[in-house]
């Protein structure tokens, strides 16, 4: 009885305290004259000195948004959510972002600028990031000192294992200071030195501050760690810190030579979801794979000559690939080890961390240490877990962006097609 009690009193606790960042938050309308009204969630200090404009990701309007609205405000900003899936009934999903009238968003940025008079600053998050800078580049001049990126995805699709990246083209014309907040345990983390160059083309200034110990959307995951509640509720203070330095920032130099951005560039044609194996459209030929395991012994992808061998890439942080270890383990043992083997490569995690992991998720199969993040790069994976299914001959057969069940009857058929070819000579 008394531990029920003590529930109803923690969820009447919760209860409040979210309704008052609810209400702290106002939904306002901006209007401008040549694309009507857009929507946003407006929530302010007493004496704000400065303003941030938010655009909302594809996720939408969470309670973790709204607690770090709130937070902001606290530290003395006035800050706007744009909401574009409000402002034009869209549903909150990745597919809504085409849908974005970045000239109706841009409008609302000057129209806010011009409303508050104080120094404005443009933020956002994971796919918005791609739409925020399409924004930005329709701004007259002076209208915005910075952007803050936290977990961006500007690619112009997330590729397909083994294909290169092709970055939206927004990236090569920004002239704005930019702050990129990368996440150590993200697929952003090894290509960051990338992102910042190619933001950093057009002439403007970029940094990157590198989060620890924490995930993408770790400021308003369902499933977030200690940690990351702990990094949520400092994330306030760390912007305030971080559009300082925006101000003080210099623009671009020039942007003569840039090429114009479209005034409504047509997105790039979405590749097929690859949530199942697919046959391989890169290189058949893999990239060189030696690591060391657990237990210091040297593996190679060569020692496999002959067999059929699935190749992943994960780590303990992402969940799907967590949910597809039992099922990598029973396509093992199932197998056997004579025509069948796995390999798979950690992301860089430290071998305690791994070990511990693995003491309560045992496996069948070696776990290899990539302990500089190299074969990510060399392998082109853009996504956690990512695994390649290569056949006797050591030809890149299949491939796979997400989490499995791999003892699934057609994947299984797959397999065992692959493994009933013959072996090279």
């Amino acid at each position: 009885m008394t531990s029920i009690r003590r529930a109803i009193s923690a969820l009447a606790l919760w209860t409040l305290w979210f309704s008052q960042i609810a209400a702290a938050l106002e939904t306002v309308t901006v209007d401008t004259p040549a694309h009507g009204e857009v929507l946003a969630h407006r929530t302010v200090a007493p004496a704000p000195t400065a303003t941030l404009i938010w655009l909302l990701s594809e996720h939408g309007l969470t309670e973790g948004v709204s607690r770090l609205a709130d937070g902001l405000a606290a530290r003395g900003l006035d800050v706007w959510l744009l909401d574009p899936f409000q402002s034009w009934f869209l549903p909150t999903a990745p597919s809504s972002l085409a849908e974005f009238n970045r000239d109706a968003l841009a409008a609302a940025v000057a129209s806010i600028a011009s409303q508050t008079g104080r120094p404005v600053f443009l933020a956002s998050n994971d796919r918005a990031g791609g739409a925020l800078l399409e924004t930005a580049q329709r701004l007259p001049t002076g209208i915005a000192r910075g952007i803050l990126l936290i977990s961006p995805n500007v690619y112009r699709n997330t590729p397909a294992p083994g294909q290169p990246a092709a970055y939206l083209p927004a990236t090569a014309t920004n002239r704005l200071p930019v702050f990129l907040m990368i996440p150590r345990q993200s697929t952003l983390y090894i290509r960051q030195a990338d992102l910042q160059t190619q933001l950093g083309s057009g002439g403007a200034p970029v940094w990157i501050e590198t989060l620890a110990d924490v995930r993408d959307r770790f400021f308003f995951r369902p499933d977030a760690s200690a940690r990351e509640n702990l990094a949520g509720e400092q994330l306030p203070l760390r912007i305030a810190r971080t559009l300082r330095l925006l101000a003080n920032a210099p623009q671009a130099v020039s942007t003569a030579s840039l090429p114009a951005l479209p005034r409504n560039e047509e997105p790039a044609p979405a590749a097929p979801p690859t949530r199942t194996l697919r046959p391989h459209t890169g290189d058949p030929l893999p990239p060189p794979l030696s690591l060391v395991d657990l237990d210091g012994r040297e593996r190679s992808l060569a020692d496999h000559r002959g067999k059929v061998v699935l190749v992943n890439f994960w780590a303990s942080w992402c969940p799907p690939c967590v949910h597809e270890m039992p099922s990598m383990a029973r396509l093992q043992t199932r197998l056997g080890n004579e025509e069948f083997a796995i390999l798979a490569v950690n992301l860089g995690e430290p071998r305690d961390a791994i070990q511990a992991f693995l003491t309560e998720h045992p496996v069948n199969f070696p776990v290899l240490l990539d302990e500089n993040q190299r074969m990510p790069r060399s392998w082109r994976v853009f996504a956690y877990p990512t695994s390649y299914l290569l056949d006797r001959q050591g030809r890149i057969r299949h491939a796979v962006a997400g989490g499995l069940e791999w003892d699934e009857p057609d994947i299984l058929a797959t397999i065992q097609t692959l493994i009933a070819e013959p072996a090279r000579d």
